[in-house]
């Protein structure tokens, strides 16, 4: 999360329709023995205009897992 400012990663979650609290940062101090990594995609002005946590976690014979457990958050994607 090196370049993702966490203000306005909270406020996209939390202002967009799809948004939801599994995405939340806070969320994924619950789930601290996960790693967490937000994806987010971003405007010409550095405005984010999609976004989404990953909770990656070593598992015991299958190496890693990466799990999401609820759709991103993009504006302007229609999902079916």
């Amino acid at each position: 999360m090196a370049d993702v400012d966490r203000e306005k990663y909270e406020k996209f979650i939390q202002s967009h329709p799809k948004g939801h609290f599994m995405q939340s940062l806070k969320w994924a101090e619950v789930k601290s023995n996960w790693l967490n990594e937000i994806i987010t995609v971003k405007d010409n002005q550095g405005n984010i205009k999609g976004a989404m946590s990953l909770l990656i976690r070593k598992l015991p014979f299958v190496n890693y897992t990466i799990y999401y457990n609820v759709f991103p958050s993009w504006t302007g994607v229609r999902y079916t």
